[in-house]
Formats: C-alpha cells, structure tokens, sequence
C-alpha cells in the first residue's frame, strides 16, 4: 500500500476517515471530497476536515479538501478528481460515510475511467454500525458490468460451486448449447474472471472473493 492515496467521500463527521487512517501507514495523500449544497451545511464538512488534517499533521499524510457541487455536473467532477488522482498513484476510494449521492456517484465515475486507471483503483466500504469490510478492484467491477446474459449465467453457476464444474454440469444446468459454453468461457478467461484447470472450470479468486 506503499505510496497510495486514500479519496474519500467527507460528511459531516470525520469518525470513519480517522479509522482508516489510523488502521495503517501506507497513505501518503488524503483527499476528501465534500458535496456543496448550502453554506451551513457546507462549514460542518469543513470542521470534520480540521479534524482530520489535525490528525493528518501528526503522522505526516498530505490532506486536501475537495468540493463538488449538487447538479449535473456533479458525475463529471467526481471523474475529473478521479482521473486525476489515479493518473498519480494506486488509489483506494473509501466510500465509508459522507453523503450518498456523491458515493454512488464516485462508482458511476469510476466505470468511466479508462481500463487502465481502473487498475489502479480500489473501492474500499466499511461497515456503518457493524463490522465488516468490502473490497472491489474497480477493473473487476468493471468486467462484471460488462456481461452479457448467458455470460452472467455462467458466472453465477460457477459462483454456487466454488470448487468448480465440468462444462457437462453447466451446460444440464443451464441447457446452453457446447459451442455457446466454450465461446462465452473463452471470453470470460480472457477477462480474468473463470480459469481452468484440468477440465474444470471455476472463477478466479479475486472475483470470486468479490461474489462468494
């Protein structure tokens, strides 16, 4: 984690993004990005902000605060702050508290960026009032969106049989024809989401980390 920057939805408290920080040393930079909506509501982002750069002080992360405005053009900005940290350093966005608009919206932008600054991208989720923990490279997600129906089927077959399944299994299951198989699960290798292994196929351990 070694030179990554943390981006990371702000609200009105700062309880989640201190955790984070504090969980590890591995992030040089810290922006947030608070949504703009009226001038009050506005100097309670900037006071959770302090308080973080407080702490940022302490233990030596460089700390920005980024304003998006509430509109249409709010996707663009989310992309543009993205873009341009990725094109830096691997960045982890903390989608952990702050408003939800601007969280929903960060993914929207993030399935804009190119493939390769999705690779460089990792969205990060906590549990809010319980512990738990969410992981997803943005390029996975991305592949995952990207599938077409009988490809999903597949998936979500191999999904329900960790250990994996001979193409005869998926094919009873799902009554696709051998050729339609072999070309979808052509793709699906290519895309780094099923490999194969002595005539059996399963998904492979990031995405089925991600769907399990």
């Amino acid at each position: 984690m070694k030179g990554r920057t943390l981006l990371a939805s702000l609200g009105f408290s700062p309880e989640f993004i201190l955790k984070r920080i504090a969980r590890d040393g591995g992030v040089e930079r810290l922006v947030m990005v608070g949504l703009w909506v009226e001038k009050q509501s506005w100097a309670r982002v900037e006071d959770a902000f302090n308080s973080i750069k407080f702490f940022c002080g302490k233990v030596g992360v460089e700390c920005v605060l980024e304003r998006v405005v509430l509109g249409r053009g709010l996707i663009s900005q989310l992309h543009s702050i993205l873009r341009r940290e990725a094109s830096w350093r691997t960045v982890e966005l903390f989608l952990t508290g702050g408003p939800r608009i601007v969280v929903v919206g960060f993914v929207v932008a993030g399935l804009m960026l190119d493939s390769r600054l999705q690779d460089r991208v990792e969205i990060v989720v906590w549990g809010e009032g319980f512990e738990g923990e969410l992981r997803v490279r943005l390029s996975q997600l991305s592949k995952l969106i990207l599938l077409d129906e009988v490809e999903r089927r597949i998936v979500v077959k191999l999904a329900q049989s960790p250990g994996g399944l001979r193409p005869s299994e998926v094919l009873k299951e799902l009554g696709i024809a051998r050729s339609t198989f072999y070309k979808k699960v052509k793709r699906l290798i290519e895309a780094g989401i099923v490999i194969e292994d002595s005539g059996v196929y399963k998904l492979s351990p990031p995405i089925l980390e991600i769907i399990k």
